[in-house]
């Protein structure tokens, strides 16, 4: 624990550690995305439920 906590007020791993968090996260909207796609969900909805861009789902759909 006070490991955690020495790391947490090292202001340079709390910035590597949210841009792998939201690495990861953006990770599995694509994840989820791809999923919905192959299940023939539309582009609306999958944009709607994993906040995706039309766009960007266009070109996911061209990989599944």
């Amino acid at each position: 624990m006070e490991e955690l906590e020495r790391l947490s007020e090292n202001e340079e791993f709390r910035v590597l550690y949210y841009a792998e968090k939201m690495r990861r996260k953006e990770e599995e909207k694509i994840a989820i995305a791809k999923n919905f796609l192959k299940k023939g969900v539309s582009l609306d909805i999958v944009s709607e439920s994993t906040g995706l861009s039309v766009e960007e789902l266009e070109k996911l759909e061209k990989e599944v």
